[in-house]
């Protein structure tokens, strides 16, 4: 009985903090682009719930690429590369 209150518990946590970080993504990306092409990048866009809790707060799709989770990798490489042949 302890052991299903403190999975329950934990449940509620959990959904509590997800919507508080939905709502404030969505404000925050209203502010920065209310309108336009929005990109869902980093490990948490591999998660559908995610993905559409998202799109629920803002109201439209979010474009979402293959491997999201590498894309701040590559753009960083694709820096490194740009400045290196600069220099």
């Amino acid at each position: 009985m302890i052991a299903a209150l403190r999975i329950a518990y934990s449940y509620l946590i959990y959904q509590s903090n997800t919507y508080y970080f939905m709502r404030r993504a969505a404000s925050m990306i209203n502010r920065v682009c209310p309108d336009g092409t929005i990109v869902f990048t980093g490990g948490v866009a591999k998660n559908p719930c995610m993905i559409t809790l998202l799109e629920g707060k803002l109201g439209q799709k979010l474009q979402v690429p293959d491997d999201p989770q590498l894309v701040g990798a590559l753009g960083a490489a694709l820096l490194v590369k740009e400045q290196s042949c600069v220099s």
